[in-house]
């Protein structure tokens, strides 16, 4: 999984499910809020596995 890839995930689990949107406009405005927090307290995401023991577990 790329890093873009675990971005989305992040923002799926954070917004869209743990709250009520009743039109696009306040999905977008929950979207833009939360990457709003996230850039102002930036967390980098860290590998916990070498590639090697990504690939000797498929």
């Amino acid at each position: 999984m790329n890093l873009v890839e675990r971005w989305f995930s992040e923002l799926t689990t954070k917004t869209p499910r743990r709250s009520t949107h009743r039109s696009e406009a306040e999905l977008t405005k929950s979207i833009n809020a939360l990457t709003q927090r996230w850039n102002e307290n930036p967390k980098p995401f860290k590998w916990v596995k070498s590639a090697d023991e990504v690939f000797a577990s498929i």
